[in-house]
Parts: structure tokens; sequence; C-alpha cells
């Protein structure tokens, strides 16, 4: 009896193929804190070269795929190409300070609390490879003696990034020698990066943005095979930066000039919002940087609602992503954000198994429309 017999499956009547599975979990795989994406941008380049007309890296490094209109890949002259994004940066650390003796000091990278993590095995991206270590808060037995660790209030769970440190078991010299600096990042390590299948969920860290970089890859491949029925071009942007200021989107945006922009993101699973966690996808109508154009949200429940599915609508006051960001600095015309239901965003994310086919159908039926 395997784990899949005991828990769950990727499968499901409309879920993942076992390619398909592979594929989220080796994205998972590759490490990709913002500005340092590379590892995620070799799996999207290979991805997008087996479907695209041409792929190519901006000088942001984003990875672009283009799929021309036209029955024979001649382009659509008389109107402006939409792009689709999605981001291959993930929730991370960044050093900032080597102190003691072989130990760091470590600030967020994008939207991460102490909690997301835990105390776990990490990887610091050192200028001369990786660097193993562990994330940690040192040890609870300890006494007002220990004020670093009675006084913060840890034990209820009020941590804070000033609470945390990493250990090496390293000497300073031997960190220098190995290239860890200030500005050195730091990711979970592959020990945490295993996907979990459960019931009728799949689980696992980075679900934002790798799921949604799948839907993507998925959408592409499908309007290659329906190209004649394409009225515009269609760019893929796989996008830097966006957890920390969407350097990526602003950049490809001004760049190729879009008419609408679809964002492809994680929606979290709130009472607040009325969302669920189930297959059908969130189709956002604002977000905390502004309210998406309506015409473009109604298109895109309309494709979700063509397909058979039933979009959730929503209105997400904490929350913002590429297509958001570009919007409210005027270049694009129109923008809207698709979104897979997940639980425990920026955290162990779960989401339903059949939940990437559903949104990649939807967003295909909204590019063909």
């Amino acid at each position: 009896m395997n784990d899949e017999t005991i828990f769950g499956s990727h499968r499901g009547e409309g879920g993942l193929s076992d390619a398909q599975f592979a594929l989220l979990q080796e994205l998972i795989f590759a490490r990709g804190p913002a500005g340092v994406e590379e590892e995620v941008a070799v799996i999207c380049r290979r991805e997008l070269g087996k479907v695209c007309d041409s792929v190519w890296d901006d000088a942001t490094g984003n990875v672009i795929g283009l799929i021309k209109a036209g029955p024979r890949g001649e382009g659509a002259s008389a109107r402006p190409p939409v792009i689709v994004m999605a981001h291959m940066d993930e929730i991370a650390l960044i050093v900032k300070r080597v102190y003691g003796e072989g130990q760091l000091r470590v600030i967020k990278l994008g939207g991460l609390r102490p909690m997301s993590f835990g105390q776990v095995p990490v990887d610091i991206m050192g200028d001369h490879g990786i660097v193993p270590g562990v994330l940690a808060i040192g040890s609870l037995h300890v006494t007002k003696e220990t004020a670093s660790l009675t006084n913060t209030g840890h034990v209820e769970g009020d941590l804070d990034w000033s609470d945390m440190f990493i250990t090496t078991r390293l000497s300073n010299e031997q960190l220098r020698e190995r290239g860890v600096h200030a500005g050195s990042r730091v990711v979970v390590g592959p020990y945490a990066r295993r996907l979990f299948c459960f019931e009728d969920c799949i689980a696992g860290h980075f679900m934002d943005d790798r799921a949604l970089l799948l839907v993507g890859f998925e959408a592409m491949a499908a309007l290659k095979a329906a190209r004649e029925s394409l009225a515009r071009d269609v760019y893929f942007v796989c996008t830097v930066k966006e957890e920390v200021n969407n350097a990526g989107a602003h950049f490809a945006a001004k760049a190729l000039a879009p008419e609408e922009v679809v964002a492809l993101e994680v929606g979290p699973i709130a009472a607040e919002y009325d969302t669920k966690l189930n297959h059908h996808p969130i189709v956002l109508y604002g977000d905390m940087k502004g309210f998406y154009s309506k015409s473009l949200a109604d298109r895109l429940k309309a494709a979700a609602e063509a397909e058979g599915l039933q979009p959730q609508l929503a209105l997400f006051e904490n929350f913002a992503s590429d297509g958001s960001a570009v919007h409210s600095m005027g270049n694009t015309g129109r923008a809207g954000t698709l979104c897979i239901p997940t639980q425990n965003t920026h955290g162990f994310e779960i989401i339903h198994r059949d939940a990437i086919p559903a949104c990649a159908r939807t967003l295909t039926r909204y590019l063909l429309s």
C-alpha cells in the first residue's frame, strides 16, 4: 500500500495527469526567490519552447513566450496583443548580516511570516553554491536569563523576523569563502518542497505561483492546437519580482503595449470573500490596488461558465497581483485576474486536484473568445 492509496491522488475525474503532476513538482523543487529566479526560468523556457512561436528573456529576467494568431501564425496586426502573466518568484528570505559564529539574521523577501515556514532546513544561495542551514528560534526550555527568547512572546506565537535566525555550523570565514553575505537569498530546502496529496487536494509550498505557471503552459499548448481560431497574438510572460515590487510585470507591459493583461494567481479561501476550496476558478473584480476592468472580468466569468464551471466572484481587500499593479500604473488598457482557490496562502498551500485543469480551460476559452 502506497501513500496515494492511503491519503489521496492527484488524478481524479478532472485532475492532473502524471506528467503534469511531475512538472508541478519540478517547478516547486526549483528555487526562485525574487531577483534570483533562474532555476524556474530554465523550466519555463523549456516548456514554452515546445509550443510557442518564439521564446526569449527580456532585460529584467522575464521569460516570454509568443503565439501568433492566424492559421499560419502570421500574427494579428489589426488588434493589440493580450498578455497573460504568472510569476516565477516565491516568498523567501534575504540575509541582513552574518553575526555570532556562523549565524545569519534575515528579513522577509515578500509577504512572509515566521509561521509560514516554521523551523525548517533552508538553502542559503551563496555566490559559489548552496549552503545548508536551519531556520530557528532557539531552544524553548529556557528562563528569563535568556531574555532574547522569553521577552518576545514567541511561546504564544507572536513571532517577528528579529526573533529568528539561521544556524549554519560554519565559521564566519567559511561563510565569506562560500559567498554568503548581506543580500544572499535564503529559501526553503528540498526537504519541505515535496507535494502532498490527500483526499481530493494537493498541498505544497509555492503553489503561488508555480501552479499558475502550469496553467499558463497548458493554455498556450491549447492555443497552438487551435491557432486558426485565435484572433490576436498572445504573450505568456513568466514574471520576476512579483512578490516584492512587480518590476517584471511593469517592464513587460511597457515594452509589449498590450490591450489587456490577465494575471494568474492563487486566491485566498476566506468567509469574508465567500470563496471555497474547490476546482471552480475565482474571478476577481478588485483588490487593494484598485478595481479590475469589469468588461474583462465579465468575460472571464463567461468563459468559466462556458466550460461548465461555477466561477467564484470576489473582491480581495488584502491582496494584489501583477495585473492590478500594471493597471494601476496605466500600463495596460484593461486588466483582470483569474485565480485558483487556495487555502493557507503563503504557507503550505492547498488546492483542489482539479483546479489547475479547470483554470487552464477557462483561460483558453477566454483567449479564444
